[in-house]
Formats: structure tokens, C-alpha cells, sequence
């Protein structure tokens, strides 16, 4: 059972981004869409059913936040690093 899910969608350099996951891990993910609206929408049908939680996916977001405006070039690289992966 995957629980509440959640979901934020964030602007980036190169468009929405769109996250939805569960207390389980991310779910899903989007490339860069033109409107916040696409982003949400290329989720799928689950993000219909999620709450809107941008608290709760802050370190993800803003290490896609980075990557997707060309401040880091590989965010699983940096998780290595960090010693989260």
C-alpha cells in the first residue's frame, strides 16, 4: 500500500517539473512541460488524487531546481557524493 500520495510541480529554466510520491519514494516524475497545468497532468491519473506538498519534496525539488537550470550537471552524481545513495 503506497498511502497518501503527494505531489509539487516547481518552474525551472527549462519548464514545469512536475513529482508525485508516497511515504514509499517518488512515484513519478516529469521532463520540463510548458505550463505548471502539463507538468501536473504528465503525472498521470494518480496525481489527481494527491495532495499538493511542496514541503515535503523540498531536497528532491531543489536539486532538480539545480540541475534543470544548469547549476549541477548530474544530481544522482552528487547524492554519491553526499553519501545518500
Amino acid at each position: 500500500m503506497e498511502g497518501e500520495l503527494k505531489y509539487v510541480t516547481f518552474d525551472t529554466e527549462m519548464g514545469w517539473v512536475g513529482l508525485l510520491a508516497s511515504a514509499r519514494g517518488v512515484l513519478a516524475a516529469t521532463l520540463p512541460q510548458p505550463t505548471d497545468q502539463a507538468a501536473h497532468y504528465s503525472l498521470g491519473s494518480r496525481a489527481n488524487q494527491a495532495v499538493r506538498s511542496p514541503a515535503s519534496l523540498t531536497d528532491l525539488t531543489e536539486l532538480l531546481k539545480d540541475y534543470f537550470n544548469g547549476i549541477l550537471l548530474c544530481p544522482i552524481i552528487h547524492h554519491f557524493r553526499q553519501g545518500a545513495i
